[in-house]
């Protein structure tokens, strides 16, 4: 159920009435049309000061000048709403003084309709229903005496205030409103503009979303035409339009209109203040949907101060305190919504009265907000006042209250009354459109909470289907609202939609049914990195496009992309101010929507079956992919904020012989925990071997041992999921040794789709080699130790690597080594390789060592400033270069900027380097770090560490793995994995520490071939 904020009517077709001369002289519609609402209030209040003095005529002419004071004022939103009271009270007074004839009656009852439409406006809704109830008869008996516009402005009064009581009345006034100035006269023209806007807004409130964009975009065109592009007109079409659009969950437009509105209301400054008030209402409800709580805040903050601060009329104040709530409960602060909440109810109920529409939706969530507090008594009192209501100003079918028999259902599932919930449940799906995408996410937790009921009915087959309606559901709104969003914002749209994942991975675990099993994993596909899919077929059309139009879209994304990482990395070191990040992000942000808006159906690939995978899979290997969900999916959740609930994994098995197998790996916090531990051991070369290796059989038998596969693999494909990402491959200790020595070859995979790509192009090799760079005076040991001194063994690495291609015969490889291997020569080199070798500092959000190693650079880490949801602060360390243009003279590489590059035709990239491996990671969407960038770029394969390598063995390693590569034309990770085997073998002939910080640090990740 939602808040409509501004009042509404409908338009459109149908003949113009019979009408003689305007109702409004020329010299006042030149006024209105140029917005001049003070000249034209001056002129009027000009002539009725002349009535006044003319002693003949001073009545005739006095009603008639103040009923044009009274078409000024229709015009004009921003005059106090007890100054029109005034004047129309005026003018009925003068028109009751002239005695009883038709005209007259004609002309009271134009003014009372006006007066309706005020008094509603001025909290009075008792008296407003009795002046509807009177004035509605009156106004259609002299339709054709009033004329075409004065008409017209009856019926949108009268729609206004019908609006409160009766939707279907409110539109029939509308309708015939707009029916009566289909004329092309310039008053008539502005009249009509309001139908349009007034249209968009009721076509809205009845669901019929298609037609109401229809009417936006038709009035935005006609305010074009009649005010200009840049008027209070045309910004107050756009606001509707731009609502229309959210409440539709056409969240990108929704944003791309608002936007658009709030920069004109910017411009045209104090005279839309209001304006601009209400629309960042609404733009902050939106931050709030898309899961961007700290900009909502903000936003419905600054919202409720304008609105609470008018002085010239009564805004809708209500409808941002209850956004705030809103706000507040999905983000887990129902203590703090419920004030919000309540004043907003007793504002509406001052405002319209007890039983309008506008309470429905603060009812509810106030109703939502007892649920999350165990209130079940009293949400049960208040969803079912909001059902009443509803029921009876929306109609009984009116797809807005399925939200309403939707927290019905949460009232039964909450006391445990399944068979209860589940008849409102199917009751409030039947009142969705047919069309899937419409209404998605209303469509998404009835579908949840249908699973819930059905499997406390322990009819789970029926709770599977709709859980994978769920599921299906919140996938196609990701696909067609977060492809258009920027990064960020398809990261915060996924996070607060819940689905039905959980559910389907927890049924299909429990029953073993192969059917579901496959169902399952097909689903968990399509939600593995999704978000990054359409961000890299964005960057990838973008990169690859000849138009000119995306072409220039692309050079302002990459500016914006290169500008918010160097004030980033500005306000990072203490540079520049937290706030100095606002507008560089906004741009990006701004930038990135523009450029989705261009690249239209990408990244909605069909999702693999596992036929396909398992026709790929090569010979004695299988594939594992691993997952995590809520530990009980059967819990109440409507936004998918996790809240601190706990989680668990699962694990999806394939093979070439046996059935698929989905295996409950248990709870996330413990196995998590064992992880942790293990990996800290792994980092410290003092720790003892028995302890790590006693930590690491226990991450064994918790990962490896339940997966129970084949005896007979060579490779295991695997697809890591949360902390699964941090875990040493290699090192895992088996029964009698390592994974390394002793079992098959682990192949990291972002995806299973990876499995199906197909093999690059195979063009001439080029190989680029990065590194030994300088370090800088100023640097002093700290957490990264002899990481943050001189790396003599890289610059040893990278001469070994050098001869050992040149025994290739295939070239000599790009060497920027030293001070040569600044920022500026490192990009141009990059896209013109295949193989890329870095030898070099970096440093990731969690890197032990990014402290030091910006020190190193003059930058020093003081705080977070990046939003959670912002690019990962990481990259590369290059050499400085005073003389270099001012974005590439401190040598610092960032991921966003590696990202921005076209890097197709890169098969291999290594980064040997402490924790180029790390970065936070993001539930279905992996680490957001380095290896993320250069695949986003397009590179094929990575190599990275996971923690701060040793300078003497990374050396060694990387030499064996790329003889392996180079010269016996091992495929990716066999090459790692025979160095790794290499490296441990020469360790234990030659006595030295067999941690495994020395060999075990590397994974790849990607294309394995």
């Amino acid at each position: 159920m939602r808040l409509w904020t501004r009042m509404a009517a409908l338009v459109l077709t149908a003949a113009a009435l019979p009408c003689a001369a305007a109702a409004l002289p020329a010299r006042y519609v030149d006024l209105i049309r140029h917005e001049n609402y003070v000249a034209a209030e001056a002129l009027a209040d000009a002539e009725i000061a002349r009535a006044e003095i003319d002693v003949k005529h001073k009545q005739e002419l006095l009603c008639a000048a103040l009923e044009q004071r009274v078409r000024v004022d229709f015009f004009d939103n921003h005059q106090l709403v007890t100054t029109r009271l005034k004047t129309v009270e005026r003018a009925l007074q003068c028109r009751e003084r002239l005695g009883d004839n038709v005209e007259n009656a004609a002309r009271i009852a134009w003014l009372k309709a006006r007066l309706t439409s005020l008094t509603l406006r001025n909290r009075d809704p008792k008296r407003a229903a009795a002046l509807l109830a009177e004035t509605a008869p009156q106004i259609r008996q002299y339709r054709e005496r009033l004329g075409a516009t004065d008409y017209a402005m009856a019926a949108l009064d009268l729609s206004y205030a019908a609006d409160a009581s009766n939707l279907a009345e409110a539109y029939a006034w509308a309708q015939a409103g707009a029916d009566a100035v289909n004329r092309a006269d310039a008053l008539s023209r502005m009249i009509r503009v309001r139908l349009l806007d007034a249209a968009c807004f009721r076509l809205g409130r009845l669901g019929r979303f298609a037609e109401a964009e229809a009417a936006g975009k038709a009035g935005i065109e006609a305010a074009s035409q009649t005010t200009g592009e840049h008027s209070l007109l045309h910004s107050h079409m756009l606001f509707d339009l731009g609502q229309v659009q959210y409440f539709a969950h056409h969240f990108a437009d929704a944003q791309a209109t608002l936007d658009r509105e709030i920069a004109d209301d910017r411009q045209l400054g104090p005279p839309a203040r209001l304006d601009l008030a209400v629309a960042l209402g609404v733009w902050g409800n939106l931050q709030r949907r898309i899961g961007n709580y700290d900009r909502g805040r903000t936003a419905l903050i600054e919202t409720i101060a304008v609105e609470r601060s008018d002085t010239t009329r009564t805004l809708d104040v209500a409808s941002a305190l209850n956004n705030l709530g809103t706000l507040e409960a999905e983000s887990g602060h129902c203590e703090a919504a419920i004030t919000p909440m309540r004043e907003a109810l007793e504002l509406e109920r001052q405002r319209r009265g007890a039983d309008n529409p506008y309470l429905v939706p603060i009812i509810a969530n106030l109703g939502r907000c007892e649920i999350d507090t165990g209130q079940i008594a009293n949400a049960r009192a208040d969803i079912s006042q909001a059902l009443s209501i509803a029921v009876k100003t929306l109609g009984e079918s009116n797809p807005e209250i399925a939200s309403i028999y939707q927290d019905m259902g949460e009232v039964e599932l909450a006391e445990h009354n399944y068979a209860a919930a589940t008849q409102r449940l199917q009751h409030a799906l039947s009142l969705l459109p047919a069309d899937p995408d419409t209404l998605s996410d209303t469509r998404i937790p009835i579908e949840r909470n249908l699973a819930r009921s059905l499997h406390g009915e322990h009819a789970d087959e029926a709770a599977f289907e709709h859980a994978v309606a769920a599921e299906t559901a919140r996938q196609r709104l990701l696909q067609r609202f977060a492809g258009a969003l920027d990064e960020s914002g398809g990261l915060n749209l996924r996070e607060t939609q819940p689905g039905g994942m959980d559910q389907v991975l927890a049924l299909a675990a429990a029953q073993r049914n192969p059917t579901w099993i496959e169902r399952a994993w097909r689903l968990q596909i399509g939600a593995r990195s999704l978000i990054t899919h359409l961000v890299a077929a964005r960057l990838k059309a973008a990169r690859g496009s000849t138009d000119p139009q995306m072409q220039a879209l692309w050079e302002q994304w990459k500016i914006a992309n290169a500008a918010y990482a160097a004030v980033l990395l500005n306000v990072e070191g203490g540079k520049a101010k937290e706030a100095n990040l606002a507008a560089p992000r906004n741009a990006l942000e701004s930038s990135e929507r523009a450029l989705a808006g261009r690249i239209n159906g990408l990244g909605g690939t069909p999702t693999p079956d596992l036929a396909a995978l398992r026709a790929n899979l090569p010979a004695h290997s299988a594939l594992v992919g691993f997952a995590l969900s809520r530990d009980d999916p059967w819990a109440g959740d409507r936004t998918g904020v996790q809240h601190d609930r706990r989680q668990r994994y699962y694990a999806f098995r394939l093979d070439a012989s046996t059935q698929p197998a989905l295996i409950d790996l248990g709870d996330a916090h413990e196995l998590g925990a064992a992880i942790r531990g293990w990996t800290a051991s792994l980092r410290d070369p003092a720790r003892a071997i028995a302890d790590v290796d006693a930590l690491g059989k226990d991450v064994a038998q918790r990962v490896w041992q339940p997966l129970d596969l084949p005896g007979d693999l060579r490779h295991v494909f695997l697809v890591p999921e949360g902390e699964l990402h941090r875990v040493a491959w290699l090192a895992l200790p088996l029964r009698d040794g390592p994974l390394v020595e002793e079992g098959p070859v682990p192949e990291l995979l972002d995806s299973e789709r990876d499995l199906l790509a197909a093999p690059g192009d195979a063009p001439t090799p080029r190989v680029l080699l990065v590194g030994a760079v300088p370090p800088d005076p100023s640097i002093a040991a700290g957490a990264c130790g002899d990481a943050l001194h001189a790396l003599p063994g890289a610059r040893r690495e990278l001469d070994a690597l050098r001869e050992l291609w040149n025994e290739t015969g295939a070239g000599k490889a790009a060497w920027l080594v030293g001070g040569d291997a600044n920022k500026a020569a490192v990009r141009a080199a990059m896209p013109q390789s295949t193989t890329i070798h870095f030898a070099t500092h970096a440093f990731s959000d969690d890197s032990d060592c990014m402290h030091h190693l910006l020190a190193s650079r003059s930058v020093r880490l003081v705080n977070s400033a990046a939003p959670a949801n912002a690019p990962a602060l990481s990259g590369l360390l290059l050499a400085s270069n005073a003389h270099a243009a001012p974005a590439d003279r401190d040598g610092v590489l960032t991921a966003s900027e590696i990202a921005a590059m076209r890097l197709d035709g890169v098969h291999a990239v290594t980064l040997a380097a402490c924790d180029t491996g790390t970065g936070p990671v993001r539930t279905d969407e992996g680490v957001f770090g380095l290896a993320r960038a250069f695949r986003l770029a397009g590179a094929r394969n990575v190599v990275m560490s996971l923690w701060n390598v040793d300078d003497a063995a990374t050396a060694d390693l990387m030499q064996r793995m790329y003889r392996a590569r180079w010269i016996e034309h091992a495929s990716a990770t066999d090459a790692l994995a025979t160095a790794a085997r290499a490296t441990l073998a020469a360790r234990r002939a030659g006595g030295q520490s067999l941690h495994p910080y020395y060999w075990a640090a590397f994974v790849a990740a990607g294309d394995w071939r």
